[in-house]
């Protein structure tokens, strides 16, 4: 339990590193980079510099992410299987936190957040749309790779002790449909670049959709209005990219849309791992050599 607590302590650490820094600075950014033509990552510079201390913050954050995977990493490969056999454990009646596929599942969590906060800060510094796309390609297979764990912590799960419907049905797949859909933003603005205006169009579409569907993911009765308002700004972002693409399209390359959406997810770029965590060894202080003490014992 210790070790668990310690590895949400560091998951909060990191949320409260970027949760007053990344937020606004993320708005802003979408804000000024909705002219859907501009690559120059101007806005991203003009972010960063009007909030120094957004850059600390993400690496805290991630550092913070990384670490709680390797804490997480070691409870499902050392800690959790030992104690399967012990006690209440045995019969099956624990909690969700001690079953090993919980600690796998939240290492896969902790990762793909940990991806999803580097991918945020190369757009804050305007990195290239190739560069941006590789990173939410690395994001979508970290997700995908956390709903698999999640799916097998559920089938596990003790009865009476199911999975949150917010984390299986609702958050998970929200997040995959999201960074899919930026990865198809980020291929629109290359194929854009490169004057490829079908295909940027094609990867619009491709991205209102994944978008939409992420939308749906979500219950407004339960979820936080945040997630939402988050969706429909890049909404927003893509619709206006869309509109100059197929202005550019029609008027000028008369390039026809193709049958089927470009992948954006081809060759991903995962750039976080766990931080590797050993507990140090606790050698408890041998007693007082002291004639008083007889018995040897330090409490006498």
């Amino acid at each position: 339990m210790v070790y668990t607590a310690y590895a949400a302590a560091l998951r909060h650490s990191a949320l409260q590193h970027y949760s007053q820094e990344l937020v606004p600075a993320a708005v802003n950014t979408r804000g000024a980079g909705d002219s859907g033509g501009d690559d120059s990552g101007g806005s991203g510079e003009q972010s960063t510099v009007a909030m120094p201390g957004l850059p600390a913050a993400l690496t805290r954050a991630v550092a913070a992410l990384r670490r709680a995977a390797g804490v997480y990493s070691y409870l499902a490969d050392e800690v959790l299987p030992a104690l399967s056999g012990m006690g209440a454990a045995a019969s099956g009646d624990r909690p969700l936190e001690l079953l090993p596929a919980a600690a796998r599942c939240m290492q896969q969590l902790s990762l793909a957040e940990a991806q999803a906060l580097v991918a945020a800060m190369a757009g804050l510094k305007g990195m290239s749309p190739g560069t941006q796309r590789a990173l939410h390609a690395g994001c979508v297979s970290l997700f995908r790779a956390a709903a698999a764990a999640a799916q097998e912590l559920a089938a596990v799960a003790p009865p009476g002790l199911p999975l949150s419907d917010m984390l299986l049905v609702r958050f998970l797949p929200s997040a995959t449909a999201l960074h899919a859909a930026r990865s198809q933003v980020c291929l629109a603005r290359e194929q854009q670049a490169a004057m490829e205006m079908g295909q940027a169009e094609a990867a619009c579409e491709e991205s209102l959709r994944l978008l939409a569907s992420a939308a749906g993911c979500l219950d407004k009765r339960l979820d936080p209005a945040a997630w939402l308002e988050l969706i429909q700004a890049e909404q927003a972002t893509c619709s206006a990219i869309r509109s100059t693409v197929q202005r550019d399209r029609l008027a000028i390359t008369f390039q026809p849309l193709p049958k089927q959406p470009p992948d954006a997810l081809t060759n991903p770029a995962i750039r976080v791992v766990p931080d590797a965590f050993q507990p140090e060894v606790v050698v408890p202080r041998a007693p007082p050599a002291s004639a008083e003490n007889k018995g040897s014992c330090t409490l006498m």
